[in-house]
């Protein structure tokens, strides 16, 4: 059995010592983050985190954390959306909970798959048509490698609004999966490409 370790601090994941690449890691080349001020990042990383643990929180029946009025706003639309589906309420569900692939060498957290119904990325911003498929068929293979039982699914986006409203965004695209394998590729190919530069300087 290998020795799984999820850092929640630094959102890192080894596996028996190995830092594996996270799927927002490996995404990042999609983002178009590069022209953004890094403290407009952490604002907004900071808002979304807090969303999502609140979300993570009321799915698994626990006490709200103290929220700004803002997150709690932003936060408000899970509840009324949660209403609207109440066939998914009794259905086993995974939240927030992190995964890695032991063949193909990539972790992620998944915010919420519907065992056999669906996976649910949670975003406090607008559906981004170049990452967010490939985040979420990202986390459904991780989720089958862990959950043999688990088949495809379909792949939302729900994206909760700064108003307390929300919207459900079907997400599922045929090439995502290829994509995120050529990103995913790359970096394993540049790592090793890395690791035998050293070993060739280094040899005496």
């Amino acid at each position: 059995m290998s020795e799984f370790v999820f850092d929640p601090v630094e959102h890192k994941y080894h596996v028996d010592g190995v830092e594996y690449p996270s799927i927002t890691t490996l995404l990042k080349p999609l983002a178009g983050y590069d022209n953004i001020p890094e403290f407009v990042l952490q604002r907004a990383g900071a808002f979304g985190t807090a969303v999502h643990k609140a979300v993570e929180l009321w799915l698994c029946g626990g006490d709200k954390p103290e929220m700004t009025e803002d997150v709690e706003l932003c936060f408000s639309g899970f509840p009324r959306f949660w209403a609207e589906h109440p066939e998914w309420h009794d259905v086993p569900r995974i939240v927030e909970q992190p995964m890695y692939h032991p063949k193909l060498k990539y972790a992620g957290t998944a915010d919420l798959i519907l065992v056999d119904v669906a996976t649910i990325e949670i975003k406090s911003r607008l559906f981004k048509k170049a990452t967010d498929p490939l985040q979420l068929v990202a986390q459904e293979n991780l989720s089958q490698a862990n959950n043999p039982v688990t088949k495809q699914l379909p792949r939302y986006v729900l994206e909760l609004h700064k108003n307390g409203t929300h919207s459900l965004i079907n997400a599922t695209d045929k090439q995502a999966w290829s994509k995120f394998r050529y990103l995913l590729d790359h970096h394993w190919h540049c790592r090793e490409y890395e690791q035998n530069i050293n070993l060739w300087r280094n040899q005496k």
